[in-house]
C-alpha cells in the first residue's frame, strides 16, 4: 500500500521503508500481520525463534534418516557374514572361529585341547584354518 502523498511544499513524498504497511502471512503460525519492510517472515519474534526450532529438528531427522540405513544395512551385512559361515578369509581368528562354528570361547578351547580342532601360531596370536574347521563338519 505505498502511496505517493503530497506534502504541504506540494512535491511528491514517497514513504520510507518503515512507513510502508504491508499485510502478510506468518509462516509459522499462519496468522495475518502488518510488516514494515518486505522481508519480513513472522508475526512475532517468538513465532521466529519456535520455526527455527522446529527447521532444526527436520534436519536433523532428515540427516538420522538418511545416514542410519546405511549404517544398519552395513552392520546387518557384517553380522550375516559372520553368522552364517561366509566369512572369506582362509585363516580366522578365536572369535570368527567361534563365530563360525557357533560355539562358545571355552568350548573352542575343549576341543583344542581334545585335539579336535587344530590351532596354528603367528607370534603370540592363534589361528585357524578355515578348511580344518570345515573339516569337522565333514566328519
Amino acid at each position: 500500500m505505498v502511496v505517493n502523498l503530497l506534502n504541504n511544499i506540494g512535491q511528491a513524498y514517497t514513504p520510507m521503508s518503515s512507513n510502508m504497511e504491508i499485510k502478510k502471512r506468518c509462516i509459522y503460525c499462519h496468522n495475518e500481520f502488518i510488516a514494515k519492510t518486505t522481508f519480513t517472515k513472522y508475526c512475532s519474534h517468538r513465532c521466529n525463534q519456535k520455526h527455527y526450532k522446529l527447521r532444526k529438528k527436520e534436519a536433523q531427522l532428515q540427516n538420522e534418516i538418511e545416514t542410519k540405513p546405511k549404517e544398519f544395512a552395513n552392520e546387518e551385512i557384517r553380522k550375516a557374514q559372520m553368522t552364517s559361515g561366509v566369512i572369506k578369509e582362509e585363516f580366522m581368528n578365536v572369535k570368527e572361529a567361534c563365530r563360525f562354528l557357533r560355539i562358545s570361547k571355552g568350548t573352542l578351547y575343549n576341543l583344542i585341547k581334545k585335539g579336535i580342532v587344530k590351532k596354528h601360531k603367528l607370534n603370540a596370536r592363534s589361528i585357524f584354518k578355515r578348511s580344518e574347521l570345515e573339516a569337522i563338519f565333514n566328519d
